[in-house]
C-alpha cells in the first residue's frame, strides 16, 4: 500500500526553493531517459545497487490505460504541479491521491499505480531504493513482465506496446 503526506510546512520555503533551483540545474541539460513521447523525462542524479536519485518531469498522462508496478520502493516528493495517482488497495477498491507540490509519496515496488497529470506540468524528485523484483504491468488478463508490453525503441525512447 502507498503513503502520501503533504510535508510542506516541513519543508520551509528556503527548502523548497533550493530542492527546485537543485531538479531546474538538473533539467537544463539533455533527458537521460525519455518514457513515451509525452509523458516523462527522467535525469539521472545518482544511481547505484542501494539507492538512484532523479528528477522527473511529467508532461501528459501515463500513456497506457493499465496499472504499473516498480522493480524497487521508491519515494518522490512533488516540486510543481499536479498529478492524480490511481491505484487499487488490498481490498480491491480503486483509489485515487491527488499530488501536488509538497506532497512526499512513498510507494512499495508492488503497488500497483498509474498517473495522471492534471496541470501543464510537473516535477517530482524520485528516490529508488534497491532492486528487489521484476517490474511489470496489471493488464485485463492479469500481470505481464515490462518486456511484454513496452521496450526501448531503437531512438532511445520507452514505448508501450498495446498487445491484442
Amino acid at each position: 500500500m502507498s503513503f502520501t503526506a503533504n510535508i510542506s510546512p516541513l519543508l520551509g520555503r528556503a527548502l523548497a526553493h533550493r530542492l527546485h533551483a537543485h531538479a531546474e540545474r538538473a533539467m537544463s541539460r539533455t533527458p537521460d531517459e525519455i518514457i513515451a513521447d509525452d509523458y516523462l523525462r527522467r535525469w539521472h542524479l545518482a544511481k547505484g545497487r542501494a539507492c538512484s536519485y532523479y528528477v522527473h518531469l511529467y508532461l501528459g498522462d501515463d500513456p497506457a490505460p493499465w496499472l504499473h508496478d516498480h522493480p524497487w520502493p521508491s519515494l518522490s516528493l512533488c516540486l510543481r504541479g499536479i498529478l492524480h495517482e490511481h491505484g487499487v488497495d488490498r481490498r480491491g477498491r480503486r483509489t485515487r491521491a491527488e499530488i501536488t507540490p509538497g506532497t512526499l509519496a512513498w510507494r512499495p515496488a508492488s503497488f500497483a499505480h498509474r498517473l495522471d497529470l492534471v496541470s501543464s506540468r510537473a516535477i517530482t524528485l524520485f528516490l529508488a531504493g534497491p532492486r528487489v523484483r521484476e517490474w511489470g504491468w496489471n493488464l485485463p488478463e492479469g500481470w505481464r513482465p515490462w518486456h511484454e508490453v513496452s521496450g526501448v525503441d531503437p531512438d532511445g525512447v520507452t514505448r508501450t506496446r498495446f498487445p491484442s
